[in-house]
């Protein structure tokens, strides 16, 4: 996404729906950190949610099942997961 964000804009517009423009003008707000905490954890659940509302996904996903912040203890990234709650790797 870092390297090449105009193919990453296009290639989530076609899952989203939304405008691949659009994407682009959203992925050069973004910052790209190794983070797994709260707020990572609420954008990924409102993600889910927009997905679900607009039938690209059946269900939202339970995401305390599928996340897991090992990766985040392999690199020694402590801060990342500081503010992590319910997650165990």
């Amino acid at each position: 996404m870092r390297d090449r964000p105009e193919k990453a804009a296009e290639t989530i517009g076609r899952v989203t729906g939304v405008a691949s423009e659009r994407e682009f003008e959203v992925l050069k707000r973004l910052s790209w950190q190794v983070v797994l905490d709260s707020k990572v954890e609420t954008s990924l659940a409102q993600t889910a949610a927009f997905l679900t509302q607009s039938g690209k996904l059946r269900e939202s996903p339970k995401l305390s099942k599928i996340l897991d912040a090992f990766f985040i203890d392999a690199a020694d990234l402590s801060h990342g997961r500081a503010a992590i709650a319910g997650f165990a790797p």
